[in-house]
């Protein structure tokens, strides 16, 4: 489970199966929903990797991965989709009010928004991030990988389109699309036995760049500094506090040392990132460690809506509730539209949140779709620093809950 994005205004969750497998025995990926309303889940838009014009490629039946990876909201709110497609190594746009009730979407209505750079296709975009309205995206081959290949991952860095490397589209294109990008990081051709490169991205108030570096020897985050005098990144990233402890020391419970989502929030000043096992939980401007969320499993990516911190964990969607101080701040905070961030500052935050009071948020415990797993209740590996107990309160009180996703 991929790329999640939350409507306050639908009061609705969606997501990415990227390895869904429709009736032809395709790997061409799912994008799902959650009803929070209505208590129900549905299958939002199948084949949600090759909608939209262009030839599907001929060798889709040998995708491991074809489906959809990322989602964000665009510019133009919470109808406005951007999907990240590995079948066709692409991003697009679509209205969401344009699927209708079977799941399908006229391809004349999906807008390509880039599919290449310099004249050369991506390899598989991943993950996205909008900043002062500009959209940032992180360009891995992990879509590449072929069935057919003795070592999928080995082949699909061996088959890089180009070099790997994230990109930004500065301000809605509009009509102009496909779009040319930037490129703003070029982590190169790594070669079939490094596989390294970005995965999950996201930028704090002050403009620092967070960036998972999915790497399985090594898996790690950068911190690229925003420098406001010149509006540019330090390319070489700032040492992270504990980052070698990342992959030695935490317990990965025999999962793969894979990291992978990265969710911010302005509000709260938090950095969410998926790792093995769990879920990193970093201060968003000192980029100190704060916590960690045990999940005994394969941890992709997360978001903050209605109240909740949703989870992607394997074939599950776990949720915790926040503190009513926490969820109050991060209202309203779905991630997308022009206005999602503020403008990078130097100056950084200019406030603390309030500290936490009155009971925490529950979900409804009569509701046959959702199954209490009183077992999966978080654990903390470090002790949180006290100006961010608000924002934990919720998730050490609360109780996992979740759902499976057939």
């Amino acid at each position: 489970m991929e790329g999640p994005v939350w409507s306050d205004e639908g009061n609705f969750l969606l997501w990415s199966d990227v390895k869904w497998v429709d009736e032809s025995g395709v790997t061409c990926g799912m994008i799902w929903k959650w009803d929070e309303t209505t208590q129900s889940l549905s299958k939002f838009v199948p084949c949600s990797g090759l909608i939209g014009p262009g030839e599907v490629p001929d060798n889709i039946d040998d995708f491991v991965e074809g489906g959809s990876n990322g989602l964000y909201w665009g510019w133009e709110g919470t109808k406005d989709l951007l999907i990240c497609q590995h079948g066709k190594s692409r991003i697009v746009r679509i209205n969401i009010d344009d699927v209708d009730e079977n799941g399908e979407i006229d391809p004349s209505l999906v807008t390509v928004l880039v599919d290449s750079y310099n004249g050369t296709a991506l390899n598989s975009p991943n993950d996205m991030y909008m900043y002062n309205g500009a959209l940032y995206f992180t360009d891995p081959p992990f879509g590449k990988q072929l069935f057919s290949s003795e070592d999928p991952i080995a082949s699909a860095f061996e088959d890089l389109s180009q070099d790997i490397g994230v990109y930004v589209i500065q301000g809605d294109p509009g009509t102009n699309t496909p779009t040319e990008p930037e490129s703003i990081i070029n982590f190169g051709d790594p070669g079939a036995d490094e596989w390294e490169a970005p995965n999950g991205v996201a930028i704090n108030n002050k403009g620092d760049m967070f960036l998972a570096v999915t790497d399985f020897d090594y898996p790690r985050f950068h911190v690229h500094a925003y420098d406001a005098e010149v509006g540019e990144w330090d390319l070489d990233p700032l040492p992270l506090e504990n980052e070698n402890d990342y992959s030695i020391n935490n317990n990965t419970q025999g999962y793969p040392d894979l990291n992978d989502g990265v969710t911010y929030s302005p509000a709260l000043d938090v950095f969410f990132a998926a790792g093995p096992a769990g879920v990193h939980i970093f201060n968003g401007s000192t980029f100190e460690l704060l916590g960690f969320l045990r999940v005994d499993d394969l941890s992709a990516n997360n978001v903050l809506g209605g109240g909740y911190l949703w989870l992607m964990a394997n074939t599950r969607i776990m949720r915790i509730p926040l503190s009513e101080s926490a969820a109050a701040l991060a209202a309203g905070e779905e991630q997308g539209g022009p206005n999602f961030a503020p403008s990078p500052s130097p100056e950084g935050p200019t406030s603390t949140p309030p500290a936490p009071s009155g009971p925490n948020p529950q979900f409804p415990t009569d509701d046959s779709s959702v199954t209490e797993s009183p077992s999966a209740t978080p654990s903390l590996a470090h002790r949180l620093s006290s100006n961010k107990v608000l924002l934990m309160v919720g998730f050490t009180l609360g109780t996992w809950f979740l759902f499976m996703v057939w």
